[in-house]
């Protein structure tokens, strides 16, 4: 099986986003802290091992998880095994991102999709434990570049908040940031944090940079937070009218009427209706019987809606054993209903 450089990278983030927080040695260290593509085959247990034996010029020691940063060691002491920094994020006021299922981003990694040029509210907090003091702290978007270097972070382009000398305690930001029209990178965007704490060793400033969150940017119409509510309100009605109360996730994608019916739809038109009528799509996935709707499946794991985006009426509603014909990534940006993946680290 081939490794690309990018995926060796990758390989490495695993083990080392496992650590404490390192120091560097070499000022223009860039280590890049990622987990694996979803959609990349794992490389072979072997090839890992000689992944970490190449990186022995940066000294890590186990404890924490994947995309959390440990507690660094006092001065002049050995390595510790240290809990991760709790942190929150909510991307435009929503704390869940898309189903775990649905995302196509980094395994284990909370997404969120935005539109291409939309304006991003972006809110998150870290908790700063007690008998420390972060020294240096960064929140920005990263792309395929990313690590540490002397002064901060590497490949954060836009930094969209810094502090220095934070407390022990809770510590929030609010920033904006608005989505890029042009080519994403090819690993996409994250919403990343960087770390910098007292020097152990002179010289060496203990530093990390921690992928929190996954940005899908797709072309497409954003639904909003109010949309977002009543579509929610709807779609458990009609997901209870049809045997499951709580189905495992609910996602809504705005599109149009046409690219709705192709997607998720029984088939046909629905008379008077324009093919690019504005409309939200709506699937959940759980387990339904079809009581509302006797034309449907019968114990199907998918619901489908088709609601107007201007009255919220319901155009159809459609029962199946098998998810949509189309992703409906390729729809637009997908929000969150219920069932998503907390962006959070506790």
């Amino acid at each position: 099986m081939r490794t690309d450089e990018a995926e060796l990278r990758h390989q490495l983030a695993a083990t080392a986003a496992r650590a404490s927080v390192p120091g560097f040695a070499a000022a223009d260290v860039a280590v890049r802290v990622r987990r694996v593509r979803r959609r990349r085959a794992a490389v072979a247990a072997t090839c890992g091992a000689a992944i970490v034996a190449a990186a022995v010029a940066v000294p890590v020691a186990l404890g924490g998880t994947s995309g959390t940063a440990g507690i660094p060691a006092a001065a002049g002491s050995g390595p510790i095994l240290s809990p991760p920094l709790p942190w929150t994020v909510t991307v435009n006021g929503q704390p869940l991102g898309v189903p775990e299922e649905l995302a196509d981003g980094y395994t284990g990694q909370p997404q969120f999709d935005v539109a291409l040029g939309e304006k991003v509210t972006i809110e998150m907090t870290v908790t700063v434990p007690a008998h420390t003091q972060m020294t240096k702290f960064f929140l920005g978007i990263t792309g395929d570049k990313a690590g540490i270097g002397p002064r901060g972070p590497i490949g954060m382009e836009p930094v969209l908040a810094t502090a220095s000398n934070l407390a022990p305690g809770v510590h929030a930001f609010t920033v904006h940031w608005t989505a890029p029209t042009g080519a994403a990178p090819r690993y996409g965007y994250q919403i990343a944090m960087a770390e910098f704490w007292p020097k152990s060793v002179k010289s060496e400033p203990n530093a990390v940079e921690i992928p929190l969150v996954g940005v899908a940017v797709r072309p497409g119409s954003p639904v909003s937070g109010t949309a977002a509510a009543r579509l929610r309100a709807l779609a458990l009605q009609a997901a209870k009218k049809d045997g499951d109360a709580k189905p495992q996730w609910i996602v809504a994608v705005r599109t149009t009427f046409a690219q709705a019916m192709a997607a998720a739809g029984p088939g046909g038109s629905v008379p008077a209706v324009s093919p690019g009528t504005p409309v939200y799509l709506v699937l959940a996935k759980g387990s339904f019987t079809a009581k509302s709707n006797p034309a449907g499946s019968s114990g199907a794991g998918y619901l489908s809606a088709v609601i107007d985006a201007r009255t919220f009426s319901s155009y159809t509603v459609h029962l199946s054993e098998q998810g949509p014909a189309v992703a409906l990534s390729t729809l637009g940006p997908r929000a969150d209903l219920t069932g998503g993946q907390p962006a959070r680290q506790q």
